[in-house]
């Protein structure tokens, strides 16, 4: 094999070497990226849960009160 054949070679493979290496850059920053999405939509799984369960505890009492309001006004219930 002449040495032109050989630093041909070795310029291909060098370039082959770079082009995986970006491959896996943004492999990495992609895999970065969706990390960060998971997380983001973890947490507003965890803020919509929350803020559902204090809708549900406020309807609850809303309810009670509505019950309360209908005996007053029934008669059925102590003005106390």
């Amino acid at each position: 094999m002449a040495l032109q054949e050989r630093v041909s070679l070795i310029e291909r493979s060098a370039q082959q070497v770079q082009a995986i290496a970006a491959a896996s850059e943004e492999q990495a920053s992609a895999g970065e990226e969706i990390r960060r999405a998971v997380k983001d939509i973890s947490t507003f799984s965890t803020e919509t849960l929350d803020e559902m369960s204090r809708s549900v505890e406020i309807i609850s009492g809303r309810e009670e009160q509505a019950w309360r309001l209908c005996d007053l006004v029934s008669g059925t219930m102590p003005l106390s």
